[in-house]
Formats: structure tokens, sequence, C-alpha cells
């Protein structure tokens, strides 16, 4: 008898059993009852085991088909797994082997345009000794005329260094010539600017506001332009900021209304920045290997010629048409005079721009799809522009108040601190050509690297010092000492990166220098010097020039630019 039967016999005892008159209570039979309940207890043990083994089997079964279905799972992920990175490995052979043939092919156009201004130099040179000892051999009288070595002797510049200027590309020399007129012409703008929104009756915190403005806006154009620049080539940017700053010029020289001049500086301000900040790839673009460093250094040069003759200019034209007009020299139309010369310079740039946009080197190298406009080597441009933050930073918390470190510690006027700072531009002008020496005596990244790291004792030593003369000295010796790197800092950063995003570069060294030098630096060096002086400002500031001369060291320390081979 199995459970179920025992309990449907012991339901039907007691419901068929004698009932007790006038109560609920029944009468069984003992021995019947208690049978059954025997019959219960000895059938109850087999249906539990029986319960409990369908549980465990059921228990097992379902484990088991996990167990399987994490099998399945895992294999199926490792299949994934493996098809994913056969894809990926795929992917990065294809991309590297593209970059490889990029890098061949723009190397190989490097080397033949380097051979062929080598063979043009070398064809020259040869063509001079074939005239010099044809004349050699004349016995008739020679007409009386200037030898060419005397020409050179009267601008000054030794024979090597006259040959290596006649030895630049054509569409190079274009280029020296187009900076030193836009340089010129900034830097009168920079003079004057201030001033002539004070006569219009500006208050000096909007002129504040002024001055940021195109900052501002390369912050918030400069990275779309310069890679439009990247894909469509420079071409379009040297005719369209040349135009562009000339009739911004044109219209500061002759618009008396405020709302007029004010476009009209912003425009032109944000003209020339843009050209600016594009001038170093056009120049690596326009220039070979061989003659790079050389190119840099003298267009460093001729910009710091052009800080001294825009300086110049747009001190004397004001005073002379006060003179001419009996205005004070601080009105607005003697001003506007400044911005005549600034646009005459401008327009004389104006054939040659045209000129310079036909050459070869101002061509895209590769027209990429519009999708990788803003997609660059993030990792190559962290790498070089970590340095020049960190040197923009020290450099922003020593010159933005060197002229009031000079006032408040020397008690000097603006005219000494004025001449003072001519006598390091004139000296930066001359010492920008020693670059290439300085390149082939240490190297390219030694030189940038040690150079860098010489504003670490000059700095503090600045920082301690209480005797003119000394100062003074550690001011030019670290203007010159930071201004030999200049070019080759330049030229490292173009090379390094590949040549379709060197536009980008730009704009990006442009912002994080600024950001440093204009943002980080004098915020941090003013809030220092409340609570330890120009000592704790200074000593900062040299630890900065330490931090960015040993990181650039040490990334690239066994790197060497194609100029430097």
């Amino acid at each position: 008898m199995n459970i179920h039967e025992a309990i449907d016999g012991l339901e039907y005892l007691i419901g068929h059993s004698r009932q007790v008159p006038l109560t609920r209570t029944v009468m069984i039979d003992q021995e019947e009852a208690l049978q059954l309940i025997d019959n219960l207890r000895l059938a109850l043990p087999d249906e539990i085991k029986q319960a409990r083994w369908t549980m465990q089997e059921q228990q097992r079964l379902l484990s088991e088909a996990q167990a399987e279905a994490g099998r399945i799972i895992s294999r199926a992920g490792e299949r994934a797994q493996t098809m994913i990175g056969q894809q990926e490995l795929h992917r990065r052979a294809e991309k590297q082997a593209e970059t490889m043939l990029k890098e061949a092919a723009a190397r190989a156009d490097e080397v033949r345009r380097a051979a062929d201004a080598y063979a043009f130099e070398a064809m020259q040179n040869l063509e001079a000794q074939d005239h010099g000892h044809g004349q050699e051999g004349r016995r008739s009288p020679a007409p009386v005329r200037a030898h060419p070595r005397a020409g050179r002797a009267t601008l000054g510049l030794p024979p090597r260094l006259w040959s290596r200027l006649r030895g630049f590309s054509p569409a190079a020399r274009q280029f020296l010539l187009f900076s030193l007129l836009t340089y010129t012409a900034g830097n009168i703008f920079s003079l004057v600017f201030n001033l002539y929104m004070n006569a219009l009756g500006f208050h000096n915190d909007v002129i504040g506001l002024f001055n940021s403005l195109p900052a501002v806006g390369v912050l918030c154009v400069g990275l779309p332009f310069a890679a439009l620049a990247d894909r469509i080539g420079y071409r379009l940017f040297v005719l369209g900021g040349s135009v562009a700053a000339t009739l911004a010029s044109l219209v500061l020289a002759l618009a008396a209304v405020r709302l007029w001049a004010v476009l009209a500086a912003g425009a032109f301000a944000l003209a020339l920045t843009v050209l600016g900040i594009l001038g170093v790839p056009m120049l690596t673009q326009l220039s070979t290997p061989a003659e790079r460093v050389a190119l840099f250094s003298v267009s460093q040069s001729l910009s710091w010629v052009g800080t001294l003759t825009g300086d110049l200019l747009g001190g004397v034209a004001p005073e002379t048409a006060s003179r001419l007009t009996h205005a004070p020299a601080s009105s607005a139309a003697s001003l506007r005079a400044a911005f005549v010369a600034m646009t005459i310079l401008l327009l004389a740039t104006l054939p040659t721009a045209v000129r310079l946009s036909g050459a070869r080197g101002l061509v895209p190298i590769e027209v990429f799809p519009v999708r990788q406009l803003l997609r660059v080597d993030a990792a190559r441009f962290a790498r070089i522009l970590l340095p020049q933050l960190l040197i923009g930073i020290g450099a922003g918390m020593l010159l933005n108040f060197v002229q009031l470190f000079l006032a408040q510690r020397f008690h000097l006027g603006p005219g000494p601190i004025g001449a003072l700072l001519a006598l390091i531009a004139a000296l930066a002008a001359v010492t920008s050509l020693l670059s290439p020496v300085l390149s082939r005596r240490l190297g390219m990244t030694r030189a940038i690297g040690l150079a860098q790291l010489a504003g670490f004792p000059l700095v503090l030593g600045l920082a301690f010092t209480f005797s003119l003369p000394l100062a003074l000295g550690i001011l030019v010796v670290r203007q010159l000492a930071l201004n030999l790197q200049g070019p080759l800092f330049q030229i490292f950063g173009m090379e390094y990166v590949d040549a379709r995003e060197r536009a980008r570069l730009a704009i990006s060294q442009n912002v994080v220098f600024s950001l440093g030098f204009g943002g980080l630096g004098p915020l941090v060096s003013g809030l220092l010097q409340v609570r330890g002086g120009y000592q704790l400002a200074f000593s900062v500031s040299a630890l900065f020039y330490l931090l960015g001369g040993t990181t650039f060291l040490v990334l690239f320390a066994r790197t060497r630019s194609a100029a430097e081979a």
C-alpha cells in the first residue's frame, strides 16, 4: 500500500463510522485505524526518498545545462575576440603601411628638393668661378664697378652667410620678404592700438577686453582653420589673410568712427595672428631639410628686425603728423598716420603674397576626408606640447613682470627700460643667426634642451640679485639663450609630426603657450609675489624652466630630425 491509499482508507474509516447522537463525534474501529496509520508510516519514507531523488536529479540536470551554456558562451566569446583581434591587427597593418608609404613619399620629395637646391647652388658657384677666371684672363682694363665681395661687406654679412641666403629657394626668399613686411606692420599696430583706442574715448577695461578678443577668436576658430589649411593647402590663407589685413588697415587709416575702428582692428589682429601662426608650417613646407635650420634662423632674426622697425615707424609717424597738423601726437588724427604707414607696408606685401601663393610647397600634401579634420596623432602632440607648456608658464611668470621688476627693485623709468628692451631685441636679431652653429655643435635636441635649462640658473640668479648691472646682464643672456633655441624648436616640432598635421600643431602650440604665458604664468606669479616677493615668484619660474628643459631632453633624447640629419 502506498501513501495515497493509506490516506484514502483513513479518510473512508472516519467518514463511515457511527456518529454519537447530538454531537459531531464518531466512533471508529481502533484496530482498523491503527493498521491504517502503520501502513501510512511504512509508505511515507519511500515517498520522501522518491521526492528527494527527483529534486536532486532536477538540480543535477539544471547544473549540467548551465555549465554547458557557460562553455558555449565562453567558446563564442573567445572566437569573437580572436576575430576582432585579427581584424584590428589587419587594420593596424594597413594603417602602418599607409603611413610608411606617405613618409617615404614625403622623404623622397624632401631629398629631391634638397638635391635640386644643392645642384642649383653648385651651378651658381661654378658659374661664379668661371666668371672669375675669365676676368683674370683678360688683359684689357675693366670698367670700374663694385666687386661682389665689396657689396657683401656693405651689408655687413660674411661671405658664407651671404652664400647661404642666396642658396635659399625663390619661394623661401619671397616668404622672408612677406614675413618682414607683415612683422613690421604688426608691430606698428601693437605699439599704437591701445593709444588709439584711448584717444577714441575708450576706458582701460574696455581696451583690455579688445586686446583679448583676437586670442579668443584664435582659440575658437584656430583649430578648424588649421585643419582646413592642412586639407586644402595654405594658398587661400596667404591671399585671404593679406587682403583682409590690408583692407582692415585701410579702414583704420581713414575711418574716425569708433565702431568701424574697433571692427577693423579686430579683423586686422585676427588676420595677422592667423598668418603668423601658419607661417611656421608654411616655411617648413617651402624649405628643404638641408636649408631649414638656417632659414628659420634668418626668419626669426627678421622678426626682431620687424619689431625694431615697427616700433620706430609707429613712434615716428604720429610725431611727424603732429608737427605737420599742429595736433597733439596722442590725438586720434595723429595716431592714424601710423596706420597709413602700416597700410603702405601691407600693400607692398600683396604682390609678394600673390607670387608666394603660386609656390608648389603651399599645396596640400594629401587631401584627406573631412571627418578627419580634427583627428591628429594625440600622443605625439602631447609629447611636443608638454615642454612648451612648462616653458610658457615659466616665461609668463617672469616676462609679464620684468618691467615692473626693474621699476620697483632698481627704480628705473620708462626710458631706460625701453632702451634695455630695444637693446635685447637688437642683440636677439643678431644671435638668431647663430642657431645653425649651435645645432651643428650640439645636435638639435641637445641644443634645445640645454638652452631651455639655461633659464633655470639665470632666472634663479635674477630673483636674488640686487645689483643692477648683474640683473641687466642676466636678462640679456637669458633672452639670447632662449632665442637661440626658438628656430630649432619650431623646426623640431614641424618635423616631429606628420606633414598633414603641421598647421594644427602650430595652432595647438600657440594655444598651449598662450595658456602658460598669458594665463597660468602671470596668475601664479602675481599670487606668489604677494606672499614672497620677486624672490619666491622668480624662483618658481626658474623651476618651470628646469622642468621644461628636463622634460624635453627625457622625451626626445634619441629623436633626430630630418634637418639635423
